[in-house]
Parts: structure tokens; C-alpha cells; sequence
């Protein structure tokens, strides 16, 4: 491991003792004084740090800014800066204990008879509006009552009034509660160590019962880990995995537990991603402003930062336990941070927020978590991508102008990051997108995709001289996430559903092939469920059932409603021009239907449909009760296709599978009511 005192690190100098002759009585009294005051100044000075790193506080020679001079020096934050530990487990042990809150989820209901809207749920209330049998009404329960009525409060139509739901034992209204699809798996982060890897994720499972967890695999070929990961460290019902990462101290996760009160940080700890032990929740007062923080890690410690709102709020550890807060970052200020760790050191890039791509203000680069200069030049973009290969730090990102990718080579000397672009290095990555880049320390492996042909690829390099080869054909996707280290390479590939992505891991054998995982520890969310039912005979059933689920069980089958079709703004805008085919595109070929009419059907609208060339849009369905016969899964879906470089940040399987759950109209005809 290296320390901050490598070559390449700026290495304090030591002074050596001379040879003097033996000091007389009166100056070994003097120096006695001399040393007592000292030890008193000192005592002064350290009660008055209250909440003050002692070490990042110590005297160091003056250091210019990296503007100020040819020569910049790295500066510190400035003092004081807080400190934090982490509260015992035990003090604050998650709770299993369901939340006595209500349920305030909508769903719709029909009215079986005349309901009367009333001011309150009470049969004394006013009346405030009628809700006519076969119509529909959009609720929630707000509460719970024992008088047998089984009040809802109504959000539309008569916002804010109660209607009962049952009386004299039967059912005055059917409820369409919206149905619980399941949904794909999905790797939020993948890190390396020594002794190999650890994913972070959420297992395929119902929408309504998510479940995170942690994995581990010491090659990359063969992965463990338990679907219940989260009940050791927190309540399954809004607990979350947000990141892992090796450091000084082994692996760190980080999990967020939330309720509609508060929210709480929780770190644990672990040698071998496997057995893990709490060291304890970050404390109350700093809890809401690091819930959802990301977690890096490199040689010399851990940086906690919450990437969104919070620009300043990044801390430093050593062990996990004990936490210092960075302070300011030097450059140009933005609305957030993003923060990548190499074995050397880390890097922030800090962002303006706003409409469209976020714009990268400043950079800053810092040895040890603690003392940071300002970088100039250098990846920027939306997402720049950087990795180490041996003393030579790489950097990867996007011309704005032409969207081609750029090579950039960095190095660090005396705490400071410099760029440089290394001339022809950006040939082996010609007509390519990188998705992911990695590095085991020898050798950096970038991952991404041929834009004209889609076919995915894999460089591998030194950072100056690359080799391109195409990733094998059973590799799905497009790789989102890799790791390297010395146990050896891992990458995130896909098996596409319409539910998402259903990860598989593979790896890098020691002969050079690419394997995928001998038993995929991500089971596949199919489309079709195992009990398909009856197929939906009405809008109601149609807006509550899993979209999907129709879809995989449906077909392109013939499917007839009724509803209110409600204007929309973007009905009558063209649909996007890199969507093809344009008529399967949103816009001025589309209808929209709710099951409330007049102007709340534009506010609770249901189901989006669009029309085929050989059906022309009549005015008058616009605004009226209208039946329609249509289907899902047309055949052109297949053909979809959305020409730009996001897309091919998910894939073309991604957009087919969207063009397959759009509902393509076939017939419609005005008329009287629901």
C-alpha cells in the first residue's frame, strides 16, 4: 500500500541533530520555561478546537493557490471543520415495527349505486355532490373507522369530501387497488478489493416489496450472498443499500432507513463481503443531510458525500467510525458533487443543476481526503470516467462537439492532478461509447458499444496504446457497471425484459475469454406471470392490472373500453424526430383516456394510446365518452429504435420493449356515458 509519503507525494523534510556543546544551568532553566510555556499554549489551543481535526489543524508552511503561482501547493479547508462518530448499534437499533400511518394510496373505485360526496366521514356531514352509479371516483384511505362504512376521502371528482364504501353489509363501491408487478433485479454498484468483489443491488421481486442486497464473489465467476440482507441492519419497509467500497478498514456499506418522521445513515462493515457487523448509525443532526450518501474509498481512507443539495457535505475516515468534515472544495461552487476514488487519491467534480445535461463548474483533486487543489482541464462532460494504471492516471470523456471520445492522461505530483491529452491515443476508440472503464492497476479495461453497429466492445490498455475486441455475442445489454482488481475483472451484462435489465455478472478468465457467472445469482423478472387470469373487460380493470403483465399474458389480442377522452397539451405536438417509427411516437397521433370526464379527465388520466397510419384522428373524439377496441404488443414495436447517444446508454432492447406496452388504437367510435 502506498502512503503519502510515495516518490511521487510531496515527502516533508526532517531536520538531523547536530553535534553542539553541552548546555550551561542557566539555559537548561530557560529552556525548561521555554518548554512549560510551550506545553500551556498548546493546552489553550486545544481547548479552544472543540469539534476540530487536531491533525488537519497542525501548523504547515504557507501554500499558494494553484492559480495564484506556476508551482501551486495544495490548500486546506478552512477551519474549523466538525467532527462525528458514529453513534454505538445499539443505541439505535432499526426497528421491525410496521408504521402506524395510514395508507394514503389512490386507486380508483366504481360506484355500484348513487353515492352522496359528503363534507365528512359522518352521515351528518353536508352533502357536497352525488358520484353516480357506473361512475368512477379517485381515492385513498385516510383513515380508519369502526363504524362499519368503511369511509374513503375522494381526491376527484368532489376533492376533499368523503363517500362510505359499504352499509347493511354490502359493498356500495368496487375498489380496482392497482395491482404489484414484479420488477427486474438491478446492480446499483460493483467494487474490487483484495480478495475480490462486492455488488450492491435489488433482487427481482414485487414493486410494493423491494429488496436490496449485498453480494460477494471472489473471482467474479461465482457469487453469494442472502435475500434477506437487510433484516440483520434495518426495517425491510424503506431501508435501502446505497454503496459499498474497500478501504483501510475493509468493506464499508452504507444503508438509509426512512420513515415519514426521519431518516437514518447506517455504516457496516465487513473483511470479506460476507459477514458484516453494524458500527453504529451517523448521528441524528447530520442524518438528513447524508441520507442516500454515496460511499469511495482508497488507500488511505473513506469519503462520505452526498452527491445532490449538499455540496459541502463530504466527511473523511480512516476506519469508518470516526469522521471529519471536509469543508469547502476549492474552484468554482455548484449545486452538486460527484466524487470517484483511484488507490492515489480522490477526485470531485462539482456541477450546476438545472434543465437538460447538468454543467461541470470545477474539479478538485486531494491525496488524502483532506487537503485539496483545484484541477484544471482535464474529462468533463456529464460523466467523465476515470481509472489508474500504475503511476499514469487515465481519464475518458465525450467532445461536446462531436460527440467522439477523448483520451486524457493525468499525473500527480506534490498533491496536484494534471491533465494532458496524449495525441492519436483516442484512435482504438474511433465510432466507439464507453459505458464503464476499470483497472486492476496493470492494465485499464473500457467498456461500451460500436454506435454504428451497437456491438459491444472491450478495450484494453495501458492508457496510451489500446486494443479493441468485441465482447462475445451472448453478452447482452450495455455493460453499466465494472471492477478490477487482483483477483480479476468483473462487468455488469444484461438479459432484457420488459420488466428491466435482470443483471448477470461475467468475467475475465485467466486465459483472456469472457465468461458469464456459472450460476446467475439474479433470478430473470419474466414478463409473463405464472397465473395470467382473465384477460381485463373494462378500463378499470385494464389501469389496475400490471401493464406488463397484460402484455406478456394478452398479446397483441383485441382488448375493448370505455372512457372519457380527455384533451391533452402534448397531443398536438409532432412526435420526437429520433423515435422511429414516428407513428408509434407520442404526439399529434395520440389520445388519452380517463374515467372522469370534463376537465379532471385531463388531470387523472389513465391509459395513453396512439393511432396507426391507416386511422385518421377524428375532432370529435376528442372531449367525448368514446369505446375503443385496441392492442398492445404491435409488431412494429420490434422495429423501434431512438437515435441518440442516451439511448445507447440502455440499449436498443430498452426501447423496443417501451414501443411494446404502448396501446395501439384500431377502432373508436363516440358514445353517450361510461
Amino acid at each position: 500500500m502506498r502512503t503519502p509519503m510515495d516518490e511521487r507525494h510531496m515527502v516533508p523534510l526532517e531536520t538531523t541533530e547536530g553535534a553542539r556543546t553541552a548546555a550551561s544551568g542557566s539555559e537548561r532553566v530557560l529552556i525548561g520555561l521555554a518548554l512549560l510555556a510551550l506545553f500551556g499554549a498548546v493546552v489553550i489551543i486545544v481547548s479552544n478546537l472543540v469539534g476540530v481535526d487536531l491533525e488537519a489543524s497542525a501548523s504547515t508552511s504557507p501554500r499558494p493557490s494553484i492559480q495564484a503561482t506556476a508551482t501551486p501547493k495544495p490548500t486546506r479547508s478552512p477551519a474549523p471543520r466538525r467532527q462525528m462518530l458514529l453513534e454505538p448499534p445499539e443505541l439505535n437499533t432499526p426497528s421491525f415495527e410496521p408504521s402506524p400511518e395510514p395508507n394514503y394510496q389512490s386507486y380508483w373505485i366504481r360506484a355500484e349505486e348513487d353515492l352522496a360526496a359528503r363534507s365528512g366521514p359522518s352521515w351528518d356531514s353536508a352533502v357536497s355532490g352525488t358520484i353516480k352509479a357506473g361512475s368512477g371516483a379517485m381515492v385513498n384511505d385516510a383513515g380508519s373507522f369502526d363504524d362499519g362504512f368503511d369511509w374513503v376521502s375522494l381526491q376527484a371528482p368532489h376533492g376533499g369530501s368523503w363517500v362510505p364504501t359499504r352499509a347493511d353489509g354490502r359493498d356500495l363501491v368496487t375498489r380496482y387497488r392497482q395491482e404489484a408487478g414484479m420488477q427486474s433485479g438491478w446492480v446499483a454498484g460493483l467494487a474490487a478489493g483484495p480478495g475480490g468483489f462486492v455488488a450492491t443491488g435489488r433482487a427481482a421481486g414485487p414493486w410494493d416489496q423491494p429488496l436490496d442486497v449485498v453480494l460477494a464473489s471472489a473471482d467474479g465467476a461465482g457469487w453469494a450472498g442472502t435475500g434477506d440482507w437487510l433484516r440483520a441492519f434495518g426495517s425491510i419497509q424503506g431501508s435501502s443499500v446505497t454503496s459499498a467500497a474497500w478501504g483501510p478498514a475493509g468493506w464499508l456499506v452504507l444503508t438509509s432507513t426512512y420513515d415519514r418522521s426521519s431518516n437514518a445513515t447506517w455504516i457496516h462493515r465487513s473483511d470479506d463481503g460476507l459477514a458484516w457487523e453494524t458500527l453504529g448509525r451517523v448521528p441524528s443532526r447530520w442524518g438528513e443531510s447524508l441520507s442516500g450518501a454515496s460511499l469511495v474509498a482508497s488507500e488511505f481512507g473513506y469519503l462520505l458525500a452526498r452527491n445532490w443539495g449538499y455540496p459541502d457535505g463530504t466527511w473523511f475516515s480512516a476506519d469508518g467510525v470516526a469522521w471529519r468534515e471536509m469543508g469547502a472544495l476549492p474552484g468554482p461552487r455548484g449545486d452538486s458533487t460527484n466524487i470517484t476514488a483511484i488507490p492515489d487519491g480522490f477526485i470531485a467534480w462539482s456541477y450546476t443543476d438545472g434543465y437538460g445535461l447538468r454543467q461541470l463548474v470545477g474539479a478538485a483533486f486531494s491525496i488524502d481526503g483532506r487537503d485539496w487543489t483545484e484541477v484544471t482541464g482535464g474529462p468533463a462532460g456529464e460523466q467523465p470516467r476515470v481509472a489508474a494504471v500504475g503511476d499514469r492516471v487515465i481519464g475518458l470523456d465525450t467532445d461536446p462537439a462531436d460527440g467522439a471520445a477523448r483520451l486524457w492522461a493525468g499525473s500527480i505530483s506534490r498533491g496536484i492532478l494534471t491533465w494532458r491529452r496524449v495525441p492519436g491515443a483516442d484512435a482504438a476508440f474511433a465510432g466507439g461509447l464507453v459505458t464503464a472503464l476499470t483497472s486492476d492497476g496493470a492494465r485499464a479495461y473500457a467498456f461500451g458499444f460500436d454506435r454504428a453497429t451497437q456491438h459491444l466492445v472491450v478495450w484494453t490498455g495501458d492508457g496510451i496504446s489500446w486494443t479493441r475486441e468485441a465482447l462475445p455475442a451472448p453478452f447482452e445489454g450495455v455493460p453499466s457497471a465494472a471492477a478490477a482488481g487482483p483477483t480479476g475483472v468483473a462487468v455488469v451484462g444484461s438479459r432484457p425484459t420488459m420488466r428491466g435489465d435482470n443483471p448477470i455478472f461475467w468475467h475475465r478468465t485467466q486465459g483472456g475469454e469472457w465468461q458469464p457467472e456459472r450460476s446467475p445469482i439474479f433470478e430473470v423478472a419474466a414478463d409473463r406471470p405464472r397465473d395470467c387470469g382473465t384477460p381485463p373487460k373494462d378500463l378499470f380493470e385494464l389501469q389496475a392490472r400490471d401493464r406488463i403483465s397484460v402484455v406478456g399474458c394478452v398479446g397483441s389480442a383485441p382488448i375493448t373500453f370505455r372512457g372519457w377522452s380527455a384533451p391533452c397539451d402534448w397531443c398536438g405536438q409532432d412526435p420526437d424526430p429520433l423515435f422511429t417509427p414516428t407513428w408509434l411516437g407520442w404526439g399529434r397521433n395520440s389520445l388519452v383516456f380517463s374515467l372522469l370526464e370534463g376537465r379532471e379527465g385531463a388531470d387523472y388520466q389513465v391509459l395513453q394510446a396512439v393511432l396507426p397510419p391507416s386511422l385518421a384522428l377524428q375532432p370529435e373524439w376528442v372531449g367525448s365518452w368514446v369505446e375503443v377496441t385496441g392492442h398492445f404488443n404491435d409488431p412494429a414495436a420490434l422495429t423501434c429504435a431512438y437515435d441518440s447517444e442516451e439511448a445507447g446508454y440502455y440499449g436498443g432492447a430498452w426501447v423496443v420493449n417501451d414501443c411494446r406496452q404502448r396501446f395501439v388504437i384500431d377502432a373508436v367510435a363516440v358514445v353517450d356515458g361510461p
